[in-house]
């Protein structure tokens, strides 16, 4: 397990952080970050230690050269995983964004997600939610 910090509204790895503000949950990925299946538990378990008791609106801010591991993959399609309502994904590069497109279109997700460049527009989508 990654290196965690907690206190009551932040939890921190050494390749991302998770906060809840404002009753939202916002997860920050640092820049070259490869995500696996592993880590992406690791962040659900904190986002659950954070809002125990009910769904919540997240905001996921990417860093520069982030990538996923295909082991992911299964574990973002189990249904039993999913905790947020929605999910807007905040990407630095076309790169990203096109490959996140393609990603979450074969992707099976009972919640909504949708990524954006823009973390104005993805506030926004995720207030209208």
């Amino acid at each position: 397990m990654a290196n965690e910090e907690v206190n009551t509204t932040c939890i921190a790895f050494d390749y991302a952080k998770v906060v809840l503000e404002d009753g939202l949950i916002i997860i920050e990925v640092k820049p070259n970050t490869i995500l696996t299946a592993t880590k992406a538990e690791e962040m659900r378990e904190a986002c659950l230690k954070l809002v125990p008791e009910s769904k919540f609106l997240c905001l996921v801010r990417v860093g520069l050269g982030t990538s996923v591991d295909s082991s992911i993959i299964p574990y973002v399609n189990n249904p039993e995983k999913t905790i947020s309502k929605a999910q807007a994904i905040v990407l630095r590069s076309s790169l990203q964004t096109m490959m996140a497109n393609l990603y979450i279109r074969v992707m099976r997700r009972i919640n909504d997600v949708k990524v954006f460049t823009s973390e104005t527009e993805a506030m926004r989508w995720l207030n209208s939610r």
